[in-house]
């Protein structure tokens, strides 16, 4: 993120009062729910177009000292969505165990409902590609809404892409992302696109992320270091700041100091 996207984003982003969170108990109910305890966190939306084109994405938890944070956008504005992904992003930095699409698809779909429930048509970024321009034209105000791939956004965490043109017979290690799981595969092999191709056999939503011409002594190192994320045998749970910094953690022991 550029120095000046940053600074806008900062002017939008805010930490949240008890008091203020306390307010909007009775007008928002998932919001009573974790102020009770029923709930340790929820992920709210807050608009009234009646009032003004201001909305809200609001990350509410379970505590009087730090209660949660929120986004004030206004409705249409330019880096809507990159805005709101960069929220995501300190959501997680919150809570470590949610996933930063999951939780931005969250925020959407209550901003879809929203949407809809002032007469909105809403139609899904990936959608829109398949659609001639008949098929947009509605009697409603529509509006595309701007969707992540999770694959592709993943894929970016780990740097340039390079799982395209591989070798053959040569030594790799990689990475894999189990999509349904959110689980990473650490492994070796001199045919890393074969090896996607064998498990996707089994689980279609298996991709291979990046792959590392390196020794296979590495994927032992990976997993001694990553210990602590092991599910079973190969596969590991990440949070996004540990995602970010595998690339890193692997080209250091390609090169150690």
């Amino acid at each position: 993120m550029d120095k000046e996207f940053i600074n806008k984003f900062d002017s939008k982003y805010f930490n949240l009062g008890f008091e203020l969170v306390r307010s909007w108990a009775d007008s928002y109910p998932e919001i009573k729910n974790v102020l009770r305890g029923l709930t340790n966190e929820c992920f709210a939306f807050l608009g009234d177009f009646e009032q003004s084109d201001e909305i809200c994405f609001a990350y509410i938890t379970y505590s009087i000292d730090n209660p949660g944070i929120i986004l004030k956008l206004e409705y249409r504005e330019t880096d809507f969505y990159y805005y709101l992904l960069a929220f995501c992003m300190e959501v997680v930095k919150i809570n470590p165990m949610v996933e930063i699409i999951g939780v931005y698809n969250t925020f959407i779909h209550h901003f879809r409902t929203f949407l809809e429930a002032n007469d909105i048509v809403t139609i899904d970024s990936s959608e829109v590609k398949g659609l001639t321009r008949g098929i947009l034209m509605t009697p409603s105000p529509t509006v595309v809404i701007h969707t992540f791939d999770r694959k592709v956004f993943y894929r970016k965490c780990f740097g340039i892409e390079n799982y395209r043109n591989i070798e053959e017979n040569i030594e790799y290690v990689y990475i894999m992302m189990n999509e349904d799981e959110f689980t990473f595969k650490i492994g070796q092999s001199k045919k890393p696109k074969y090896r996607e191709q064998t498990l996707q056999s089994k689980q279609p939503n298996i991709f291979l992320m990046k792959v590392w011409q390196c020794d296979k002594k590495i994927e032992k190192e990976l997993h001694k270091i990553y210990k602590k994320n092991r599910i079973r045998g190969e596969w590991f749970k990440f949070n996004f700041g540990e995602l970010c910094e595998i690339d890193k953690t692997i080209i250091d022991l390609i090169n150690p100091h």
